[in-house]
C-alpha cells in the first residue's frame, strides 16, 4: 500500500485494474453502464492502492462534490490549494507551528500527514481547479459523483497523467460504445510495449550509465544535464504512452501530452509541445483571464476605443 506519488508502471494494482477495466467497459451493453464500470474500476484501483485514512478523505470529498453547486466549488479549491501549498512548502508549515504552537497543538496538525501526502499532487489539485472554474463560470453543472469520480481520479491518468479539461471531458464522457477491434487492441498494446521499452529499457540504461545525480564535474557535468533533458522525456513519455495505450483498450478518451518536443524549432514551440495538457490549462486558466482583465480594464479607461 502507498499513495499516488507512488504509483509505479510495475505495480501490479495498475495492471489489475487495466485487465478489468479493459474488460469490463469494452463489454457493458451502453454507454452508461460504461461509466458506472470506469467509475468502479476507479474506486477499485483507490482501494487496493491506499490506506483506510486517505480512502475515507476521498470519500468525503466526493460527497461534498455531488451536492457542491457554484461558489462551493471554489470553496473546495480554495481548501485543497491551502492543503497543497502545507504539502509542499513543509517549511511553511514549521515556521507557523513554531510562532503559533498552542493553535497547532490543538488542530493535531501531525494526523494531516497522511491526508496531505494524498492531497498534496500536482494532477489532483489541478484537476479541481480546472473542475471549480467550469462550474463557477456556469459552463457545467456541477457533475454528479461518478463524472466527479471519473474526471478527478481516472486511475491510469493519476500518477502522471495529462489535465484533461473539464470542457473535453464533457464531450467525451461517454466512452467509446464500440466493441474492441483487433486492429484497434494491436496499436493500444503496441504503445504500451513502446512505453514500458522507453522506462524500462532505454531510461533504465541512461541512468545506470551515464548519470551521477550530477555528482561530477567539469566536462562531464555539462554532459549529464544534456543527458539528463533526454533522460526526463523517455520517462515521462513513457508514462504517457502507457496511459494513452490503457485508455484506449479501455475506450477512455485520454489525450495526448507530449508532440515530439525537442524537434521544436524554438522555445515557444517547444512549450506548446511539452506537457501540452499542461500548457492548455496554463492558457485557459491564467494567461486568457488575465489578457481579457487587462483589456476590459483598458478599454474602461479609454472610452474611444471600440
Amino acid at each position: 500500500m502507498g499513495d499516488i506519488t507512488n504509483i509505479s508502471l510495475v505495480g501490479g494494482e495498475f495492471w489489475i485494474c487495466a485487465l478489468i477495466g479493459a474488460v469490463a467497459i469494452r463489454t457493458s451493453p451502453n454507454s452508461v453502464s460504461k461509466r458506472v464500470s470506469f467509475f468502479i474500476v476507479n474506486l477499485l484501483f483507490l482501494a487496493l492502492l491506499f490506506t483506510p485514512l486517505p480512502i475515507i478523505t476521498f470519500g468525503v470529498i466526493f460527497f461534498l462534490l455531488n451536492f457542491a453547486k457554484d461558489r462551493l466549488y471554489v470553496l473546495l479549491a480554495s481548501i485543497l490549494g491551502v492543503l497543497f501549498v502545507a504539502h509542499k512548502r513543509p517549511d511553511l508549515v514549521q515556521s507557523l507551528q513554531s510562532s503559533l504552537p498552542a493553535i497547532f497543538d490543538a488542530m493535531h496538525v501531525e494526523l494531516l500527514n497522511p491526508i496531505l501526502a494524498m492531497l498534496g499532487l500536482s494532477y489532483l489539485m489541478l484537476r479541481v481547479i480546472e473542475l471549480a472554474v467550469a462550474v463557477f463560470e456556469k459552463r457545467h453543472p456541477a457533475p454528479g459523483i461518478i463524472d466527479a469520480v471519473n474526471y478527478l481520479v481516472p486511475f491510469h491518468m493519476i500518477a502522471m497523467g495529462p489535465i484533461q479539461s473539464f470542457d473535453d471531458f464533457n464531450k467525451e464522457k461517454d466512452v467509446v460504445d464500440e466493441p474492441l477491434s483487433f486492429d484497434e487492441a494491436l496499436k493500444a498494446v503496441e504503445r504500451i510495449a513502446r512505453g514500458l521499452f522507453k522506462k524500462f529499457v532505454v531510461a533504465y540504461f541512461i541512468d545506470s550509465l551515464l548519470l551521477t545525480g550530477f555528482q561530477s564535474d567539469g566536462w562531464y557535468l555539462f554532459f549529464e544535464i544534456q543527458v539528463f533533458a533526454f533522460w526526463i522525456y523517455l520517462d515521462f513519455s513513457a508514462y504517457m504512452d502507457v496511459v494513452i495505450g490503457v485508455g484506449r483498450l479501455m475506450g477512455v478518451s485520454t489525450p495526448e501530452n507530449f508532440n515530439r518536443p525537442y524537434l521544436s524549432r524554438n522555445i515557444t514551440v517547444f512549450w506548446e509541445r511539452w506537457h501540452i495538457t499542461l500548457s492548455m490549462f496554463i492558457r485557459r486558466n491564467i494567461f486568457v483571464p488575465i489578457q481579457l482583465y487587462v483589456a476590459r480594464k483598458a478599454r474602461d479607461k479609454n472610452s474611444l476605443l471600440p
